[in-house]
């Protein structure tokens, strides 16, 4: 047993092409803003969780999340019957991971320094899309070029090195998505060519994109042996003039290749969810197989505002938060138990081998006892019918087979695993699979109404991805002139620690309200009475856009620190070896 667990070690250690794989874990991290929902994205496996704290915060500004973590579970089967697992948890507060930043050569393997080249996120927005776009359209020449669109890592990119420093890899099967003017398949942004997905007719607000791996190391989260495989990540975020829907939901996409000289059978693709909604230990899981859907709701209509730990919770006529697939189906739904608030059986509760994640993502619990139908779901005596999803009836009706209706009140953090089978990967095989996650929270409607709402919601969804959200989004009107940057309080085109000044001689200014998101882009904003001393309207200093100057505002500042406006000239440096601009300085920190 022994030898067997040193010669995994040492295979995993060494790639396919003999050439010692020891990349680091990812550690890049930006944020999807486009819209009311503010979602960390890492580069890697995992996304929502930042290593210490819940990234998946709705509506934003507000301090409230429903997703702790979420993980990227692929698992298969090569010819000689041997289990390939990568599945992320919590690894980031670790420094663990089974996925490793960057592309794959044709062998199947990488090195450390294309990792270190890869750990980044890509990330653009709608308003230097369309700026691009009426620059390429005033005499069919690029004559200000944004950076994020000519760095966009789109195939072929003919300025993509010069930015980086490191070329593009050939990937036939396409890189980041663009929308391609003259359609030679190359992405040239001084040809008009421009980030965009192919998911929807209409721009969206944000996209981001990632690319990762799982043979650049030991997979220290599963230890399970590497699939060669690549992931590409695309998010994206609407921001509707008439949707409020869309406006409280993300995309993701996922792109999965086989790089291995194997095929791959059996495969499984599945989103492990840590659900947080509000406060963690009132939360209820359900599965909606008809809509391919999961969900959380809470367990009664008050989400604890006195949560452990010092979470927040929703309060009264709690939300629903559900994660949509919405071009395969979903084929298995299933949960396990965080041991930490009730003493359950060990067979329902966190993987720690291979075949445990695995046993996870096709329907049986951790000690391969099936999925069965009624109560937990858990039942060694197999007296009840086996099945593929928890929890897959309506909680409002007490004859369907929900968390609600068998009454698991007792505190418990229950983590979902909901999977889309693909069957056989061939090498070089490509396959995406696409998912919504939306918030719904009906003004007046209880918690289980809110359920309701979620099940009218998803069909929605499902339409407008069908039709490509041709006519589900009128996109908000671009600010032009005297536009608010949430943080930027005295409008000099930069966020930093010269806003917090004016930020405290302003405090309880008020004035009219202001539409989200609140993010870096260029929002309008009515005027308010009275300017500040250098000229700029008080509207600036209300960074949330609630109508009211106060702390809170102080929050959008610090998010956004040294982020700078397109047109920011930094002022003349005012004592020697000094921009005068503050960029690096740290943030002050506060004591509340």
């Amino acid at each position: 047993m022994k030898r067997s667990f040193t010669l995994f070690l040492l295979l995993s250690f060494i790639g396919w092409n003999g050439q010692a794989q020891d990349c680091l874990p990812p550690t890049a991290g930006d944020h999807l803003h486009g819209n009311n929902v503010r979602a960390f994205i890492s580069g890697g496996g995992g996304l929502f969780f930042d290593g210490s704290d819940a990234g998946f915060q709705v509506p934003a500004p507000e301090p409230l999340h429903t997703i702790f973590a979420q993980g990227l579970w692929l698992g298969g089967i090569d010819p000689g019957g041997n289990l390939k697992i990568a599945a992320q948890t919590y690894g980031r507060a670790q420094n663990e991971s089974d996925y490793f930043a960057g592309p794959l050569n044709e062998m199947g393997a990488t090195d450390a320094g294309t990792c270190q080249d890869w750990d980044r996120i890509w990330s653009v927005f709608r308003y230097q899309v369309e700026a691009h776009l009426q620059d390429f359209a005033d005499n069919g020449a690029i004559d200000n070029p944004i950076p994020e669109i000519m760095g966009w890592p789109g195939k072929g990119n003919p300025h993509f090195a010069g930015i980086y420093g490191f070329g593009l890899p050939p990937a036939e099967e396409g890189l980041a998505p663009f929308f391609d003017q003259n359609g030679d398949g190359v992405y040239d942004p001084m040809a008009g060519d421009y980030p965009m997905i192919k998911q929807s007719a209409v721009l969206p607000e944000q996209i981001t994109w990632s690319i990762f791996n799982d043979a650049g190391g030991i997979h220290t989260q599963s230890q399970g042996n590497p699939l060669q495989v690549e992931v590409h990540l695309t998010t994206w975020a609407f921001n509707c003039s008439d949707n409020p829907q869309l406006n409280n939901t993300i995309f993701t996409s996922y792109k999965v290749i086989n790089r291995g000289i194997e095929p791959l059978d059996s495969m499984q693709l599945a989103l492990w969810t840590d659900f947080d909604l509000g406060c963690h230990t009132d939360d209820f899981f359900g599965s909606a197989p008809e809509l391919n859907s999961y969900f959380v709701y809470n367990q009664d209509n008050e989400d604890d505002l006195n949560c452990p730990s010092g979470v927040n919770g929703y309060g009264e006529n709690p939300p629903v938060q559900a994660v949509t697939v919405l071009n395969k189906s979903l084929t298995s739904s299933m949960y396990y138990v965080n041991p930490s608030f009730t003493d359950p059986p060990a067979g329902v509760t966190d993987p720690n081998t291979a075949i445990e994640f695995y046993r996870y993502m096709t329907g049986s619990w951790r000690d391969g006892t099936p999925l069965t139908f009624g109560g937990d779901g858990y039942d060694p005596s197999l007296s009840n019918p086996v099945t593929s999803f928890a929890f897959p009836g309506d909680p409002n009706d007490p004859n369907d087979w929900s968390a609600y209706s068998e009454e698991l009140f007792s505190p418990a953090d229950r983590r979902a695993i909901n999977s889309v089978a693909l069957g056989m990967l061939p090498p070089g095989g490509v396959v995406e699979v696409d998912f919504g996650y939306s918030f719904f929270r009906e003004e007046g409607a209880d918690f289980l109404e809110n359920v309701t709402a979620m099940y009218a919601g998803i069909e929605a969804l499902q339409g407008w991805y069908d039709d490509k959200f041709e006519t589900a989004c009128s996109l908000a009107a671009l600010c032009e002139e005297d536009c608010v940057w949430a943080g930027d309080a005295n409008a000099d085109g930069i966020a930093n620690h010269c806003d917090l000044l004016p930020m405290a001689v302003g405090e309880n200014a008020q004035g009219p309200t202001r539409r989200g998101p609140y993010n870096w882009a260029p929002r309008d904003g009515d005027n308010w009475t009275g300017t500040q001393n250098n000229g700029a309207n008080n509207k600036h200093l209300d960074a949330n856009g609630n109508g009211t100057v106060s702390f809170e505002d102080f929050f959008l500042s610090e998010q956004h620190y040294n982020l700078t406006r397109p047109d920011y000239q930094a002022p003349a440096a005012r004592i020697p070896g000094s921009t005068g601009t503050g960029a690096g300085l740290p943030f002050p920190s506060f004591n509340f």
